[in-house]
């Protein structure tokens, strides 16, 4: 892991947080995410720190503000709380307390109800059991400060997850997972696709159930639309998308036109360097010509944009339909390829490969 993450003020930040958390007799882990790459030895960079607290982390983020400074901001409705800035901005830009918790959903698709509760009965509530493995903080710093290898940091592993990710085995923790939360549906599709890897047996099939028995419409268009947004922001976006494609989830959003489906995939099995290489401004900004392009401003509608900024998406959709395609860049012909029936779009998707190449 690169320490570049954790330069001394950092450091000094997590010593001050664990003091506290001495003084109080709380622990604290990390979990989830930032475990699962720590385990797999991927690069960490988030400058961020998520910090589970086990107990009320609101209690526990009140408490230790003082000392951190910053701006604390207060979730009681989730038991969360972050700090924003802490040390002046000399360290973190924020820092993220969670308390242990269970969820209840009310029905499939809602956001759920929470309620304090262990360690054990949190990382159970979690989706896959590769993102249910906590690692004490002090633990981590130790890894982090080159005190301990990765393979001697203890994990409390509950869910047989560090198997599941030695498989690079996408498997989930309950049969409901999907019905209860069908956005886990998308983060499966990201999960493949950054590990290479497959889904267990088991979770495939209440993944294609969920997905016919109309799951996703259970969740609001923004919420769905911030999922296709995801897939396309993710290191492994071709990958990603594709997957999602190949398990029906495209299709499922309304999002993506259905009848543009294959025509999307088609794209990205030789995607744009905008996809492979392109900031997260320029990927959005190319899943949003995708979509009009497909299926005009009604598909872009549920992104949150502004009248402005959608008419922009409607103008140079339009410029590039209208431009010949030898002036148009290896991009703008993958938009282009979008827009005309299969033959004509087929000759310009050639081309845009071609260009690629060159």
């Amino acid at each position: 892991m690169s320490h570049s993450l954790f330069s001394s003020p950092h450091l000094s930040m997590v010593q001050r947080i664990l003091e506290e958390a001495k003084a109080q007799g709380r622990s604290l882990y990390v979990v989830g995410g930032m475990v699962r790459d720590f385990l797999r030895g991927a690069s960490l960079t988030d400058p961020d720190l998520d910090i589970v607290v086990e107990g009320n982390a609101l209690e526990f983020a009140s408490q230790v503000h003082p000392a951190l400074g910053g701006t604390l901001k207060r979730f009681p409705d989730f038991l969360t709380a972050k700090i924003l800035s802490p040390g002046d901005g000399t360290a973190f830009a924020e820092l993220d307390f969670a308390s242990t918790r269970t969820e209840r959903y009310e029905s499939p698709g809602a956001l759920p109800s929470i309620a304090l509760a262990s360690l054990s009965d949190d990382l159970r509530r979690r989706d896959f059991s590769i993102n249910a493995m906590a690692v004490t903080l002090t633990d981590f710093i130790r890894y982090v400060q080159g005190e301990c290898p990765r393979d001697a940091v203890p994990v409390v592993d509950l869910f047989n997850g560090c198997d599941d990710l030695r498989t690079r085995t996408i498997r989930i923790l309950h049969p409901r997972s999907f019905i209860d939360d069908p956005t886990r549906l998308f983060r499966a599709c990201r999960y493949l696709a950054r590990l290479g890897g497959s889904l267990e047996t088991g979770t495939e099939l209440l993944l294609g159930e969920a997905v016919q028995a109309g799951a996703v419409d259970t969740v609001s268009r923004f919420r769905v639309a911030t999922e296709i947004k995801k897939l396309f922001l993710d290191d492994a976006a071709p990958d990603a998308v594709l997957a999602a494609e190949r398990l029906g989830l495209l299709a499922a959003s309304k999002i993506v036109p259905a009848e543009g489906t294959s025509k999307l995939s088609a794209v990205l099995r030789n995607p744009p360097e905008v996809i492979s290489r392109g900031s997260n401004q320029d990927k959005f900004g190319f899943l949003l010509l995708s979509l009009c392009a497909l299926g005009g401003l009604v598909a872009i509608e549920h992104f949150g944009l502004s009248k402005r900024r959608l008419q922009e998406i409607e103008t140079e959709v339009e410029r590039v339909s209208k431009v010949p395609s030898e002036s148009l860049s290896a991009t703008e012909l993958a938009i282009r390829g979008l827009i005309y029936p299969e033959a004509h779009g087929g000759i310009d998707l050639e081309l845009a490969q071609s260009k690629r190449r060159s």
